[in-house]
């Protein structure tokens, strides 16, 4: 028997994913508590996953730009955020120079290259080395090419909407289209911060990959 971390980090983000979602855009205070509780969880998890965390706090914005009640929602995204930070701290507090060494060293510093290949951002490498990593690790190619052609999809019909230049289109349309969102901040913000080291690692963009099914299947339906 084996335990890889990756799993727990993915079972954890794609769980705080949901409390955003189930949060009725952060309007429940107990689903915002569920946020922040999980969200800690994540960063305990792992310590890969301060990466995603930038997403986590997007897809929150989004969900209390969406509400029709934004005072309430900003103070249960602020609620969820401070539960997420004292939970976190209770390993990141005392280890905080050791973390801080092992991210800046295995992520930007020279061990990084180690296990990955150093880019500029102008290479098309630097765009396509984890979605290349997580095809040949996780996913393999047939449903690889699956999600590709319903992310496609999905990016295709958010450029009609886009289009419309309407504001209630994209934060005030359908519950549908708003999870969307959310789901898409964690995959992009996670996804550009993760190609942003040389380090590809291993299982590191597990965690979004069950954001990216529920968006494929989004654009295939």
């Amino acid at each position: 028997r084996t335990f890889h971390f990756a799993l727990a980090a993915a079972a954890l983000l794609t769980a705080t994913t949901a409390a955003l979602l189930a949060s009725r855009r952060l309007v429940s205070t107990r689903w915002a508590l569920a946020v922040g509780v999980l969200a800690g969880l994540t960063l305990l998890s792992r310590s890969v996953t301060v990466a995603l965390l930038p997403g986590v706090l997007a897809g929150g914005a989004v969900l209390v730009l969406a509400s029709p009640s934004r005072r309430r929602s900003a103070r249960n995204f602020a609620l969820a955020c401070g539960v997420g930070a004292a939970l976190a701290a209770t390993w990141y507090g005392p280890n905080l120079g050791a973390i801080w060494a092992y991210l800046t060293s295995y992520g930007y510093g020279a061990p990084a290259t180690d296990y990955g290949t150093a880019r500029a951002l102008w290479d098309p490498g630097w765009w396509t080395a984890v979605g290349l990593q997580a095809v040949r690790v996780e996913v393999w190619l047939p449903l690889g090419a699956l999600l590709v052609t319903g992310l496609v999809a999905l990016a295709a019909r958010g450029a009609r909407i886009g289009r419309q230049r309407s504001w209630n289109a994209l934060f005030g349309g359908t519950p549908r289209s708003v999870d969307a969102a959310v789901c898409a901040c964690v995959v992009v913000f996670g996804y550009l911060a993760l190609s942003s080291s040389p380090d590809v690692g291993t299982g590191f963009a597990l965690p979004l990959l069950p954001q990216v099914c529920c968006l494929a299947v989004a654009g295939l339906a």
